[in-house]
């Protein structure tokens, strides 16, 4: 009857191939994993960035660790088998909630055939509901205004940063302004990313109830 899917540019390929009425529900995020039990703890990783990144930012990143002392936190290893999905995503939380600034780019930003669709990641989702600093190059706004509610989720740098240890000291500069930014991030997880919303839409869309769980 409908169909539903994660990624935009998807939606009129799938709707013009079955002829049958489609939405675009973002990804989301478990709060729950994601969201610190202390908001104000102490985050020792000073940079998460996992999965696709880039090669100019990335030994950018390990020069300015190497200066510093500061931790550096990256995927050494692309592991295809989760032999624990549920210990894999709570250590993942953990692990982010300790995360100071965490990088965010567009999905497949450096692929020249899919990298121009913009579509959102889960790092943007995962990183606000942890409460990171987001850093990177952001997708077209509206998708940010879509899904998070406002435009300037993410401090705005081009993928490729050689001088990203400026940044991130710009970014610290004002410990108050991060406090604030941690807090808002969250709020967002909590109050427009999470799951349940994600379900609740479909629901809503679909003409069905909300069981009380979900509630």
């Amino acid at each position: 009857d409908r169909f539903y899917s994660g990624s935009e540019c998807g939606v009129d390929v799938v709707r013009r191939f079955t002829g049958r009425p489609g939405l675009c529900i973002p990804d989301g995020a478990d709060s729950d994993v994601l969201s610190p039990a202390q908001p104000d703890g102490p985050r020792p990783i000073g940079v998460f960035n996992i999965g696709r990144r880039s090669p100019v930012t990335h030994a950018a990143l390990q020069a300015h660790a190497a200066a510093t002392d500061e931790l550096y936190y990256f995927d050494t290893s692309k592991v295809s088998v989760v032999p624990d999905h549920v210990a894999h995503r709570r250590l993942y939380g953990a692990l982010m909630q300790r995360t100071d600034v965490a990088i965010a780019n567009p999905a497949w930003f450096d692929d020249p055939v899919r990298g121009p669709y913009g579509e959102l990641p889960l790092r943007y989702f995962e990183g606000l509901s942890a409460g990171c600093i987001l850093l990177g190059a952001p997708p077209r706004s509206d998708l940010l205004e879509r899904a998070f509610g406002r435009p300037d989720v993410v401090h705005a740098a081009p993928a490729d940063l050689p001088d990203v240890a400026d940044r991130l000291a710009a970014l610290r500069r004002d410990p108050d302004a991060v406090v604030a930014e941690r807090a808002r991030n969250m709020a967002i997880g909590r109050r427009r990313i999470d799951w349940a919303h994600r379900y609740a839409g479909l629901l809503a869309d679909a003409g069905l109830p909300e069981p009380p769980a979900l509630a």
